[in-house]
C-alpha cells in the first residue's frame, strides 16, 4: 500500500472517530435532557450552561463542606454556579412541563433546595419540607427579567 493511501484512510478515520464523538455527545446530552438527569439553565430563554445531576452534587460538596446529611443544594447556589446571578424572577420546570414554579427575586431564598432523588435526578423543594415538592424532576432553570 503506498503512502498516500495510508495517509487518506488515516484522514478519514480521523474524521469518522470526531464526527462520531459529537454524535455520541448529542445523544447522551438528549436522553439526559429527556429524563432530567441534565438541567437547562437559562436566561430569558437563552440556554446558559447545562448542568448533570452530577455536577450538581459536586456543587452540593462545595456549599455545604463536611455536611453528610445534606440532601441538596440552593437553588441560589446553582444560579450562581451557572453565572445567573441577577434577577426580577426565576421559573423552574420539571421534565413533563406539567409543574412550573415561579418567583420574584425577593421570595428567593436560600431555602429553596434542588434535593436528589434516587432515580439521578433533583426535585424543588423547601429546607425542611422533603415531602412537598414544588417542582419534581426538574429538567429546566429560567432566568426572566
Amino acid at each position: 500500500m503506498s503512502l498516500n493511501k495510508k495517509i487518506i484512510i488515516s484522514i478519514v478515520l480521523i474524521i469518522l472517530a470526531v464526527a462520531g464523538s459529537y454524535l455520541l455527545e448529542n445523544l447522551s446530552k438528549e436522553r439526559g435532557l429527556k429524563s432530567a438527569t441534565v438541567i437547562k439553565m437559562q436566561e430569558n430563554n437563552n440556554l446558559v450552561a447545562l448542568m448533570g445531576v452530577d455536577v450538581l452534587k459536586t456543587l452540593k460538596d462545595q456549599e455545604s463542606p463536611g455536611d453528610k446529611d445534606a440532601k441538596g443544594l440552593s437553588l441560589l447556589y446553582a444560579m450562581g454556579a451557572a453565572g445567573i446571578g441577577e434577577f426580577n424572577q426565576i421559573e423552574v420546570k420539571g421534565v413533563d412541563n406539567k409543574s412550573v414554579f415561579q418567583a420574584n427575586k425577593n421570595e428567593i431564598t436560600r431555602d429553596y433546595l434542588l434535593y436528589f432523588t434516587d432515580h439521578g435526578t433533583v426535585n424543588l423543594c423547601r429546607k425542611n419540607d422533603y415531602q412537598r415538592f414544588l417542582v419534581e424532576d426538574v429538567s429546566e432553570i429560567n432566568k426572566i427579567n
